[in-house]
């Protein structure tokens, strides 16, 4: 989550150039906007209620291949300052001899203030033996460029979707102006680059750069004021590219003699950042470890925090820099035992590691987590996380305790009729919160407001 007084998830998004969608070939399939309802946390007089629009993603797209009739997973929400939010989402399938393969994957863009869907990308095949056998290049983490601050308002390298293509080792850089099916990508290399290699060969129109080498990427967070692209990789490395020409800048690992051995058992998972003109902060939790650090992009330097606890496998973090708070979202021991996750919450202006502030038990494994900063939804900078091991968001306050709401802190998104909801990803922007769904029949999007 980066803190440009928005949150992390981030961007800038291509004016429409009034193309139509008949015009480029493309009949949209059905996109089902679920008529507004209420979720009601608890009962009694501190009950609360929030209204939630539910969107189930686009079905399919007929005449161009592809498409959510593959039951995609959503994976990330993105934010663009120009009122579009994204999200990523994919399908993936177990091979009969090990590994997995995605045959469908999607970016959809979203109107913020209304939740309206806009337009998809759908993400170039890598190859296509026919209907049964097709492998695309699969978003899973997904960041944008923003290109808002002075002196850049005009600058096309701002105009781009950055996403982690995880179980092909590639970061993939996508246009915000394209649309529709993209022309098909080489094949990853073979055997695979050791270190980040950038494609120099043609792409097709849309696709901005493939940086093949990057090992098993996750998440990715924008520096715009120092061009460069944070890249996490749970087996041991964070990346920074440069956003003009895909450069590697840095590569910070145990191996790196400005951090080495300090960074303990090296496995970073989700990042989240304060950025802006004059700082460059970020913080990342390791899965392996449990350690939480800070990195001081500007000095360079770093810091750890403290420890989330062994074998609690902390997966989401966000930061307030307002209160001096990071917030880490653990899947725990087992991601479905009742208390065995939590939401743990440290003070970064510590010059040593130490104990969490508030450690929160939870009653099923958080994945993500996300600050509402600026009150969009409240009067406290809550602390929302997705419960990907349950059904539902856990509330917390800024100290990082869950609210008590009528006796719960669980925003429930099953309701009678309607269940098998898996929250991914959350984020708040512009007002509401956004959840994204690895529903168990298709992905679905929900804009919740509080009334």
């Amino acid at each position: 989550m980066t803190i440009e007084t928005t949150s992390r998830r981030r961007g800038r998004w291509l004016k429409t150039t009034g193309v139509s969608l008949v015009a480029l070939g493309l009949s949209l399939g059905t996109m089902t906007a679920a008529h507004a309802d209420t979720i009601t946390i608890g009962t009694g007089g501190t009950s609360e209620s929030y209204t939630r629009t539910q969107r189930t993603l686009p079905t399919q797209f007929q005449g161009v291949g592809g498409g959510y009739e593959k039951d995609e997973w959503g994976y990330q929400i993105a934010h663009a300052s120009n009122n579009r939010t994204w999200t990523s989402s994919t399908h993936q399938f177990q091979l009969g001899g090990g590994g997995w393969q995605a045959d469908s994957s999607t970016l959809n863009a979203y109107n913020s203030n209304t939740g309206a869907w806009v337009k998809s990308i759908k993400v170039p095949k890598i190859w296509d033996n026919g209907a049964s056998d097709v492998k695309v290049a699969a978003a899973y983490g997904l960041a944008v460029e923003d290109d808002d601050h002075a002196g850049q308002a005009n600058d096309p390298e701002r105009h781009r979707l950055w996403t982690s293509s995880t179980r092909d080792d590639r970061v993939i850089v996508y246009e915000q102006s394209a649309s529709g099916q993209l022309g098909n990508l080489p094949d990853v290399p073979s055997p695979k680059p050791t270190t980040p290699t950038l494609y120099t060969g043609s792409l097709p129109s849309g696709v901005a750069a493939v940086i093949d080498g990057v090992e098993h990427p996750r998440d990715i967070l924008i520096d715009k004021w120092r061009n460069t692209a944070f890249v996490s990789d749970p087996w041991g490395k964070i990346y920074e590219f440069d956003t003009r020409n895909f450069s590697t800048k840095v590569i910070i690992q145990t191996s790196n003699p400005n951090f080495g051995s300090a960074l303990g058992n090296f496995s970073p998972m989700s990042l989240d950042g304060e950025i802006t003109s004059s700082v460059s902060k970020f913080y990342t939790v390791n899965l392996n470890d449990g350690k939480v650090f800070e990195f001081n992009h500007a000095s360079p330097s770093f810091k750890e925090l403290g420890n989330v606890g062994s074998g609690n496998r902390g997966s989401g973090i966000a930061v307030n820099p307002t209160n001096d708070k990071v917030y880490v979202a653990t899947q725990g021991t087992n991601p479905w035992t009742s208390g065995s996750s939590k939401l743990v919450t440290f003070d970064r202006t510590v010059t040593t590691p130490s104990s969490p502030l508030v450690t929160q038990p939870y009653g099923v494994a958080q994945l993500n987590v996300a600050v509402d900063l600026g009150n969009h939804l409240t009067t406290d900078d809550r602390v929302y996380t997705a419960a990907f091991g349950g059904t539902g968001v856990a509330i917390a306050d800024s100290s990082g305790t869950a609210i008590n709401a009528g006796g719960s802190y669980l925003l429930n998104l099953d309701k009678t009729g309607d269940t098998g909801h898996v929250p991914n990803d959350v984020a708040v922007h512009n007002g509401k919160l956004w959840v994204l769904d690895r529903h168990s029949t298709a992905a679905q999007l929900h804009v919740i407001t509080k009334p």
